[in-house]
């Protein structure tokens, strides 16, 4: 009984009616198929399916068809919707997608080297899965993301986060800042941006000082959505003290019920809010206190993991009050005893044995 041959087709023009080209290789496997098809479209030059997409257009049909409805809806919005609203949309607009080379997914790298290596990595593979898909769709012939060496200013595994003298000025001019408020709720409870800015009245038992987290905000190109957070380990609720239940006892009710709404009552976009709230506090605080670094909303809640952790040298409280899925995550992040520090305890602990 012969092998059985693997056929693969590839797209390789137009017809002279306007139908599409179509040829087809064989291999004993897939790859060997598939190499016979590169090999020949080196050596011949066609023209492709459609010149006319822009990446942003099949960006958005991307989302559309390979991950809408096919994750959940917290991770469609952070891990799809905004490297590809935020980040690759706003700086490809509107270049044809046969015309992106390799050299300009390395320039679009250079303008982000700002952001953390993970970051990058998420645009990274969010840009490779969306050329993958347009190679199998026959829009284009090769990924220009491959072999795209990422790199980031950030020096790796380190997360700056203020001291906790830093955090006593912080809040006490937070007091008196008209965009104060959601600084303290952050540095006090560790909270998310999303988690913030979904926060309801209801979630707040002011009887017994506990914020329960049940919903979080995430934005897309056309505007927010509210949903549950992306992991059940977030649903949590987080004891507050009552320089925190003052604090929120003076904010005004809004009848929407969200505790920090916009000016017309409804859902804050976390771009806009940083951009106009969390940014305005941050100029005004720097002219407070010039020594005291600009830092981001993520890095106020690696502030409030920082100050439980040395305050109570309790990696598992630490790891319930961040709400991580895993301890050895919260361990990764906060735990960093130094050698000498091991020293010390060995010998305290063998210190009166006798050898």
């Amino acid at each position: 009984m012969p092998n059985k041959r693997i056929q693969i087709k590839i797209t390789i023009g137009k017809n002279s009616d306007g139908t599409l080209a179509r040829k087809s290789f064989y291999g004993r496997t897939k790859k060997e198929a598939n190499a016979k098809a590169q090999k020949y479209l080196r050596e011949n030059t066609f023209a492709p399916v459609d010149r006319k997409i822009t990446l942003a257009e099949w960006a958005e049909k991307w989302l559309e068809v390979y991950k809408q409805g096919n994750v959940s809806e917290i991770t469609y919005q952070n891990s799809y919707c905004n490297p590809v609203y935020q980040h690759i949309i706003p700086y490809f607009q509107n270049a044809k997608l046969i015309d992106i080379k390799q050299i300009d997914i390395i320039d679009f790298f250079n303008t982000k080297k700002e952001y953390s290596k993970s970051t990058l990595n998420k645009l990274k593979i969010t840009l490779s899965s969306m050329f993958n898909a347009a190679i199998d769709n026959d829009l284009i012939v090769k990924n220009p993301v491959k072999n795209v060496q990422v790199s980031s200013q950030q020096e790796p595994g380190k997360k700056r986060a203020y001291t906790k003298e830093q955090v006593e000025k912080i809040i006490e001019f937070a007091k008196e800042h008209d965009d104060g408020a959601e600084i303290i709720v952050l540095l006090k409870t560790g909270l998310r941006r999303g988690e913030l800015l979904a926060l309801r009245w209801e979630d707040i038992d002011f009887q017994n000082n506990l914020i329960s987290v049940r919903m979080s905000l995430a934005e897309t190109g056309s505007g927010v959505t509210i949903g549950p957070p992306k992991t059940k380990a977030s649903m949590a609720d987080i004891p507050f003290d009552n320089d925190l239940k003052k604090v929120l006892m003076g904010l005004p009710r809004s009848i929407s019920g969200y505790v920090f709404p916009n000016t017309k009552d409804k859902l804050r976009s976390p771009t806009g809010w940083h951009k106009r709230g969390y940014r305005r506090f941050m100029i005004d605080m720097q002219k407070e206190f010039p020594d005291i670094p600009v830092l981001s909303p993520h890095e106020l809640r690696h502030t409030f993991g920082s100050l439980v952790y040395e305050a109570t040298k309790d990696i598992y409280i630490t790891s319930k009050l961040m709400r991580h899925t895993d301890i050895n995550v919260t361990a990764k992040i906060y735990v960093h005893e130094s050698l000498d520090t091991k020293r010390t305890a060995i010998i305290s602990v063998f210190k009166d044995l006798r050898t």
